[in-house]
């Protein structure tokens, strides 16, 4: 018996190519059906995805003090007065004391002492003694100062009574001296348009005093209005022969007076001799330094510092 093999009939040729074409069809069906799911899945998952994310900001730090090379015809308008932002600077012998007042009723003072010219600073201020508000500073006996500043010395926030203290420590440790304080001369925390003094109160020479510095009786105030006077020992007030001032320094034998000028793109200092207030012995331009921040003036020798925002510079 013989065994027929059966014989497959070839495809026509073109028949194989079609077959070939709809191959190819499926397969790029099946592979742009997958791409679309990873796609939809990946924009699931990425909350972010089809939006445009900005690049983070950034910004540049404004300098405090930038001078004008070109001084306006009108000089620099001096900042709003704010007590609690007021200064203070003293000089002695091998320290340089400074201080922001801070308000009884809100933001803490800070006091700052430095040892080696200026260069830096060390906080030192009594907080553990309920300080909450500097009234005045002085320093004493070459690395020692006292300041007056309002203490709540029966843990009572809201009591601000006046205290004087000393440090006989360099800032480390600090006590009340009762004595001192009923000696000392400032503004009253409480009616800024009183002046204490040793024999009464004295009415300032304006009804928000801008700073106030006593030294050996002598007393000086700058007021809001731009001026600057001195009490007489007739308890009555003399002008001083400035404009714009903005903040005083004194000591036994010299004044000096901040103030702002059209000729100068900083601050301007004029000094006097205590003994005759009638005539300026000098006035120098703090070139760089902004009259528009808190200013604190401090006599020191024939040289003066100025502190006004983070600059510390002596004119000399």
């Amino acid at each position: 018996m013989s065994t027929r093999r059966s014989r497959r009939t070839p495809r026509p040729p073109h028949e194989a190519r079609r077959w070939v074409a709809w191959v190819i069809v499926a397969v790029l069906a099946v592979g742009v059906g997958a791409l679309s799911i990873f796609a939809l899945q990946q924009s699931r998952e990425d909350p972010y995805a089809g939006e445009t994310v900005a690049p983070v900001p950034t910004f540049a730090p404004q300098s405090t003090s930038t001078p004008d090379s070109s001084p306006s015809a009108e000089a620099p308008a001096a900042v709003e007065n704010d007590p609690s932002t007021a200064r203070f600077l003293a000089v002695g012998d091998d320290a340089i004391w400074r201080a922001v007042a801070g308000s009884c009723t809100g933001a803490d003072p800070l006091l700052e002492k430095s040892t080696d010219g200026g260069a830096t600073f060390a906080d030192i201020t009594p907080l553990y003694r309920g300080v909450t508000q500097i009234l005045s500073l002085d320093g004493f006996a070459g690395t020692e100062a006292e300041i007056v500043a309002t203490a709540s010395v029966e843990d009572d926030d809201t009591d601000c009574t006046p205290q004087a203290l000393r440090t006989f420590t360099q800032g480390r440790f600090w006590d009340f001296y009762p004595e001192i304080l009923a000696a000392s001369t400032y503004l009253d925390p409480e009616n800024p348009g009183q002046v204490v003094t040793p024999t009464g109160d004295v009415a300032a020479p304006c009804a928000s005093p801008t700073a106030l510095r006593s030294v050996n009786g002598t007393v000086a105030v700058t007021c809001d209005d731009g001026t600057a006077s001195v009490l007489g020992a007739d308890q009555t007030w003399s002008q001083l022969p400035v404009s714009a001032a903005l903040t005083v320094g004194l000591t036994s034998d010299t004044l000096a007076v901040a103030t702002t000028d059209a000729s100068c793109s900083g601050i301007v200092v004029t000094r006097f001799a205590t003994g005759d207030l009638s005539t300026p012995e000098a006035t120098q331009c703090a070139e760089g330094t902004d009259p528009a921040q808190p200013v604190a003036v401090a006599p020191d020798g024939a040289a003066t510092l100025v502190w006004a925002g983070d600059a510390l510079v002596t004119l000399g």
